[in-house]
């Protein structure tokens, strides 16, 4: 019934004619899938961070990868209200002040996700090179350690961006970048090839550590610790997920026409559920240690308090 209710309203809008909605629920079955995997995996994310926190708390990376904890939980909140926002506008017949509140709630919530994207893509690529910089200079970590991590002036950078994009669009509402391409739907477009860009290099910044260690595979502690596979599936995570962009690229596209403002929303949410899966599926497979807390036997009770506490 929703997916009808979003086709309908979709071919309804004269920006969307033309295009075949007939390879829409496909998008939506991996859509839900996804959904599925990152409810799923979250509990297992916190238990596995609740668990290192004192480990992690002596590494000076802790700032980014406690962040990355709370900011995952946060998304994850804000993505589920903002979904059933979204099933109200579609299926609710109530008066129009109430659909306009339910609309300006999840027109919030999506700037919320939004922002949050974005920061999770910059600091993955943050993380991949002060890895590749410890791997291959040990020394830099006092350089490190020595640049404090303020987190939350990243958020204001983003959100000025937005804002000064936003008032931009506004002011150029009548005009087009490109056809059928206006300045609001533009800069979309360059947020996500730059978060796809960053996450892209992140993920190879990580192949040079793959190609060093495996050349030490012969050495015994290699050989127990396998770190080597772990960073390799790292690399495939990042490279798997953000494949999704390909199958939007032809759902959009089939039939002989495209539509670019359709392509930018659902890459927009593709990205809200892949780049927190991009975290949690990194964090627990990046060593040996997690993967064994994360399949070691555990009491419900023992789990629930570390997932929820």
């Amino acid at each position: 019934m929703l997916n009808y209710n979003i086709s309908e309203l979709l071919k309804n809008d004269e920006r969307f004619t033309g295009i075949d909605f007939r390879w829409g629920p496909i998008f939506l079955y991996f859509f839900f899938a996804f959904i599925i995997i990152y409810t799923i995996l979250l509990p297992f994310y916190l238990f596995t961070n609740k668990v290192n926190h004192k480990r992690d708390n002596e590494m000076f990376i802790y700032p980014i990868t406690a962040h990355f904890c709370q900011m995952v939980k946060v998304s994850y909140l804000v993505f589920v209200s903002a979904c059933f926002n979204f099933i109200l506008v579609v299926n609710i017949n109530s008066s129009q002040i109430n659909i306009v509140l339910i609309a300006l709630l999840f027109f919030a919530l999506f700037n919320v996700l939004y922002i949050i994207t974005q920061a999770f893509h910059v600091l993955i690529f943050v993380l991949a090179v002060e890895r590749f910089f410890l791997y291959f200079f040990p020394s830099s970590e006092k350089v490190f350690k020595s640049v404090p991590i303020k987190i939350k002036y990243l958020y204001i950078v983003i959100i000025a961006k937005d804002c000064s994009c936003f008032v931009f669009s506004v002011w150029k509402r009548n005009e087009a970048v490109f056809e059928n391409l206006n300045w609001m739907n533009f800069f979309f477009l360059m947020t996500c090839c730059i978060n796809d860009i960053i996450v892209f290099f992140s993920a190879v910044i990580y192949i040079p550590i793959f190609l060093s260690v495996r050349r030490l595979v012969n050495l015994q502690s290699v050989q127990r610790s396998k770190p080597h596979n772990y960073i390799f599936l790292q690399t495939m995570v990042v490279f798997t997920l953000k494949s999704i962009h390909i199958l939007i690229y032809m759902v959009t596209s089939h039939g002989g026409n495209f539509s670019s403002m359709l392509f930018i929303h659902w890459i927009i949410v593709a990205d809200f559920i892949t780049t927190p899966l991009i975290v949690q599926m990194s964090y627990l497979s990046c060593n040996k240690r997690n993967m064994s807390v994360l399949f070691a036997s555990h009491s419900f009770r023992h789990f629930s308090m570390c997932c929820f506490i």
